[in-house]
């Protein structure tokens, strides 16, 4: 079981984060659910790196080139949801549901990445 964080952001909407430590190069597979701006709600999940001292993290943006960047995924969205605490937890609860899987491919993520630095080295 996964803690669920529940509180208000800074556009005041209601949020759902669950942080889960990858245990290599100080990385955190974050899922987060919260209203879009579009309307509904959305679940992604985004690796960060954090800071050696623990008190900050960045998410490097790949600007859609595969491979480039840090994981990002949208896991689960519902389009016609109300951003109430019933339905952000709903949400959050299901994304979670396949936390297994996310993670697996936020790892293979970072393994492709290195492959393909190496191969660039290389070349």
């Amino acid at each position: 079981m996964h803690t669920i964080n529940l509180r208000r952001g800074f556009d005041k909407a209601l949020r759902a984060t669950t942080d889960i430590d990858l245990g290599n190069e100080r990385r955190m597979l974050r899922f987060e659910t919260s209203k879009r701006s579009s309307g509904g709600l959305s679940t992604f999940a985004t690796v960060h790196q954090v800071s050696e001292d623990g008190r900050s993290i960045t998410h490097a943006i790949g600007f859609g080139i595969p491979g480039m960047g840090d994981f990002s995924r949208l896991v689960e969205q519902e389009r016609e949801w109300r951003c109430t605490e019933k339905n952000v937890r709903t949400l959050h609860e299901r994304a979670l549901e396949r936390v297994e899987a996310i993670t697996a491919m936020a790892r293979e993520h970072y393994v492709q990445q290195a492959a393909k630095k190496a191969a660039e080295a290389g070349a």
